[in-house]
């Protein structure tokens, strides 16, 4: 009722109405990526969030060049145009676009896409219906007044995915090759994960890579377990490594709640393995 009313606001000033917007996907895609890598609400897009929404909009940029739709409106796709997109993404393709080089000019590159399993596509999906919701809060300007992603069917089947649970002589299995691992090629960073990934539960990927020896509280006398203190993840991005908080945690947050700090535990066995690598940190430091 708001878009409608704004609407015909617009039209009783004369102002352009959204049925004449001429705006493309790419041009769509450059607000709404600045707008994002603004402050919302009190929080913002991280560089490496920002990197995989890139990675989704060129794939579709892609797409629409083969389908010779670049210059197509926004304001013109519809729920079967969509579709279509999800079924191109769901096979492999190999594509010539167009490239710019040094001089200015453009030349015609290779460029292969893997077939995407549902998961990725429902990531796209999720990507698409984020802009889709953005234009339509500038209907005069975009010309877009419903939402056509949330009604665009994946025809791509869902796999039903089963965890394999590993048992206690295939996680001594696991350490005592990353520990021969350690041993042979001086390499702390696959003992470290495996002992944080197996023995120290709850521990995503990246906030593994960012545990430094301060985090670690070591076991009291007559306990088993210490604690992990999980308050930075570290990834990587196309413009190198960096730190920030946990998943779902505000940067700038001032409080442990908002930044998703949490603990994990720490069992003695793992701090065992733990300074095997902190000696082999001590010898390479030497």
């Amino acid at each position: 009722r708001a878009l409608k009313e704004g609407h015909d606001a617009a039209k009783r000033k004369g102002l352009l109405a959204g049925e004449n917007s001429k705006i493309t996907f790419d041009e769509a895609c450059e607000d709404y990526f600045r707008n994002r890598m603004q402050k919302v609400r009190g929080k913002s897009w991280s560089p490496a969030y920002l990197e995989r929404q890139q990675i989704h909009r060129n794939r579709v940029h892609d797409y629409l060049i083969v389908r010779k739709a670049q210059k197509k409106p926004i304001r013109e796709f519809s729920i079967r145009d969509v579709e279509d997109l999800f079924d191109w993404c769901s096979e492999e393709h190999t594509i010539e676009i167009p490239q710019r080089q040094p001089d200015g000019k453009y030349k015609m590159v290779e460029k292969k896409y893997e077939a995407l399993g549902y998961r990725t596509i429902d990531k796209l999906k999720s990507f698409l219906k984020g802009l889709n919701q953005f234009v339509m809060k500038d209907f005069g300007k975009y010309g877009v007044s419903r939402d056509i992603i949330s009604s665009a069917e994946i025809s791509v089947k869902k796999k039903t995915f089963t965890p394999t649970v590993l048992d206690a002589e295939q996680v001594n299995y696991l350490i005592r090759y990353a520990l021969d691992f350690e041993m042979r090629d001086h390499m702390g960073a696959p003992l470290t994960n495996v002992v944080l990934g197996c023995l120290c539960g709850g521990m995503r990927r990246g906030e593994q890579l960012g545990v430094k020896w301060s985090d670690l509280q070591l076991p009291s006398d007559g306990e088993n377990d210490g604690r992990v203190h999980i308050c930075r993840q570290r990834v990587q991005s196309k413009a190198g490594a960096y730190e920030k908080t946990p998943k779902g945690g505000d940067d700038e947050g001032e409080t442990p709640e908002e930044r998703k700090e949490r603990w994990a535990p720490l069992p003695r066995s793992a701090w065992t393995l733990l300074q095997l690598v902190r000696e082999e940190q001590s010898r390479y430091r030497e």
